[in-house]
């Protein structure tokens, strides 16, 4: 049984790491500054940081944990749902009778807004 287990771990992380290498040329073009302020290996990580919160936070759509990992970046934050500058995020992620996909439009909403008021 724990043989098995740690099987399934490896195999969730090497997904992750996947995922990870796969978005990392994506990310690098779509968030020059971010990404090259963190550099290659530090943006592979900021990305499985992401991913895994967003399925902590139980976001389960792949297209929606890589939106989650693209507000990572946006809002230059390695903990979108416990950094003070994003407190919203957790209230937004708490709306019980919203699915996923409102939630993440939400999120993507007052993002923009708080990236057009840091240029105020």
């Amino acid at each position: 049984m724990i043989q098995f287990r740690k099987e399934q771990l490896a195999a969730i992380e090497g997904h992750e790491v996947w995922l990870a290498q796969r978005l990392l040329p994506i990310v690098q073009k779509v968030h020059p500054m971010v990404s090259g302020r963190l550099g290659a290996s530090g943006t592979e990580r900021r990305i499985i940081t992401a991913v895994r919160q967003a399925k902590r936070l139980s976001i389960e759509a792949p297209e929606n944990r890589v939106r989650f990992v693209h507000l990572a970046f946006a809002l230059d934050s390695d903990t979108l749902d416990t950094a003070p500058e994003t407190r919203w995020v957790p209230e937004i992620l708490g709306w019980l009778d919203a699915d996923e996909e409102l939630k993440l439009a939400a999120l993507e909403k007052r993002a923009r807004k708080e990236i057009m008021r840091s240029f105020r």
